[in-house]
């Protein structure tokens, strides 16, 4: 057996000389023969070998298991790591199946013992009776071809899949920390292969009484539906097995032109990056500036919904669930009913828009079909329900504000007021007297980042904030005004601008949305004797140097 999984191992480009390897291992047949493996090609490898053992609160034998591998450890001086946990109580807090929660608190046992040791691979023990029972599961839920191919050969952890229940994987810089590699190399072995292997070498393991137990769903598979259908054929393991691979090369194919595509089409800079960077002409002129470097880690997508649409829908199909689990960081609660309501989305008017697992969003503005994971932003929304969609129509009521005492500016003469947080950018404001500025400068309103006002008609303070929902602008001389939102919209201004927009007001009264129009109410006249001048300078949200 040891040279078929180091052929698998090979094949599949598991290890690397002077490999870190953390080792999940239960005590159980499959982890132990995986333990054992690992032990006898490490001098081949030259592997450095972590093993962990999680204690889910579950059995009373548990304890007894910990106690057996860590003798196991000890034999082979290969370190050994503890971890305990309730396991029950703790799916009941986070409202998961206790199956799904143990492997998500495992996973991060894991995650953080390849932190503290600099170990890029995680290997675990799953068998090809595993990867059969795997393949039904999915296919009695409803899946695809992904979903048909089960358990990758390697594979990695996506971040949002374990820190979504347990806590952070972020730095303080809001970078992810690499995940490791998984690697199964017992994925080309049955259990019957892999317990009379441990036979012959004299090596005993534990049971785990849980495997009978046919209350969990996968156990049923196992115990129950595996003998029926080896009863029609004594090598139905196999053939789901080999169906498994097959599925896994068509998916990968399918998978490599969802990305090209994407990365071809994709006319978003992801958000973090967009920061502090100049971003090609104006998003209302429909011309952006091209990310190239696009990969799984991406949180913002803009593609042509009309170009989309055109695609076969296979492709179409594929190309929505890459960009909705690499906004999401996350794929397990994303299906099939997801992508078929985003691909209706593609048809529908602008601004409707529909929630999607992992905090990740789907909407149309205008043109255009914008996936993104969504962040705390104050949003004081109003919805409205569409059927399986939620439409969202209002104006941000975030939190960001700052204050001007235009008493104090008149003393000072000038200030400089910094944009919100993460932003490059800056306001300047200063006072002029009519003396100090040339008629010609007076009259050219059109420009989009200098704006003069008649400092005598404004109030004592001024506001410089994101857009609220009761904000309204006066639009001409006679004093007609218009609400803000309906400006936004009909401007064209994307949705996903409005609530990022900068505007200078006065309670509910703007004077001056940045990087575009102003009021009528504050013009300067001939006998206007101090003037308020607004210069804006910056990288972010329309403004510029």
């Amino acid at each position: 057996m040891i040279d078929k999984i180091r052929e698998y191992i090979n094949r599949n480009r598991m290890l690397d000389k002077e490999d870190r390897v953390v080792v999940g291992v239960s005590g159980g047949a499959d982890s132990v023969a995986l333990l054992e493996m690992l032990y006898e090609l490490s001098s081949e490898y030259r592997l450095s070998l972590y093993v962990v053992h999680v204690n889910h609160g579950i059995r009373k034998e548990a304890g007894d298991d910990a106690e057996y591998v860590k003798q196991i450890c000890s034999e082979r001086n290969i370190p050994f790591y503890l971890f305990e946990e309730n396991i029950v109580k703790l799916a009941k807090d986070k409202g998961m199946s206790v199956e799904e929660m143990g492997r998500v608190f495992r996973y991060r046992c894991f995650a953080d013992v390849c932190d503290e040791v600099g170990a890029a691979k995680i290997a675990v023990a799953h068998h090809m009776d595993d990867q059969v029972e795997t393949v039904l599961f999915h296919m009695a839920r409803g899946t695809d071809v992904a979903g048909a191919a089960g358990m990758r050969p390697v594979s990695g952890i996506l971040p949002s899949y374990v820190e979504s229940y347990i806590g952070n994987d972020c730095n303080e810089a809001g970078d992810r920390t690499p995940c490791p590699t998984i690697i199964r190399p017992l994925l080309c072995v049955d259990k019957k292969e892999i317990c009379g292997w441990l036979e012959k070498r004299g090596v005993s393991w534990k049971e785990d009484v849980t495997n009978s137990d046919n209350d969990y769903a996968r156990n049923r598979i196992r115990n129950v539906i595996v003998p029926e259908l080896k009863l029609v054929n004594a090598g139905a393991s196999g053939h789901i097995a080999d169906f498994a691979m097959r599925a896994f090369a068509y998916d990968e194919y399918i998978k490599e032109q969802a990305w090209e595509y994407i990365k071809r089409e994709n006319t978003a800079v992801d958000l973090r990056e967009a920061r502090g960077k100049t971003g090609g002409r104006n998003e209302e002129d429909g011309e952006f500036e091209k990310s190239k470097q696009i990969g799984a880690d991406r949180e913002l997508y803009r593609i042509d919904r009309n170009h989309l649409l055109r695609q076969k829908r296979i492709l179409a199909d594929r190309i929505l669930y890459e960009m909705i689990i690499g906004a999401g960081h996350a794929k397990k609660d994303v299906t099939s009913e997801h992508v078929e309501l985003t691909y209706g989305l593609l048809g529908k008017q602008s601004g409707r828009r529909i929630d999607l697992p992992y905090g990740v969003c789907a909407r149309i503005s205008y043109e255009w079909l914008i996936i993104e994971r969504q962040r705390e932003t104050g949003k004081a929304l109003k919805d409205v329900e569409a059927k399986s969609c939620k439409v969202y129509e209002g104006v941000n009521d975030a939190s960001y504000e700052q204050e001007v005492d235009v008493a104090k500016l008149m003393a000072d003469g000038q200030v400089t007021i910094p944009l919100d947080e993460g932003m490059q950018g800056q306001i300047h404001m200063r006072i002029l007297t009519r003396d100090k500025i040339s008629q010609e400068e007076l009259k050219n309103f059109e420009k989009n980042y200098t704006k003069y006002f008649d400092c005598d008609k404004i109030g004592n303070t001024l506001h410089i904030r994101h857009p609220k929902t009761e904000d309204y602008i006066v639009v001409d001389v006679q004093g007609h005004r218009k609400k803000l939102r309906k400006l936004f919209k009909d401007d064209k201004l994307p949705a996903d601008r409005r609530d990022k927009q900068i505007v200078i007001a006065m309670e509910n009264e703007i004077l001056m949305v940045v990087g575009g129009r102003r009021c009528e109410s504050y013009r300067v006249e001939d006998v206007t004797e101090n003037i308020l001048e607004v210069r804006c300078e910056g990288e972010d949200y329309g403004l510029s140097h």
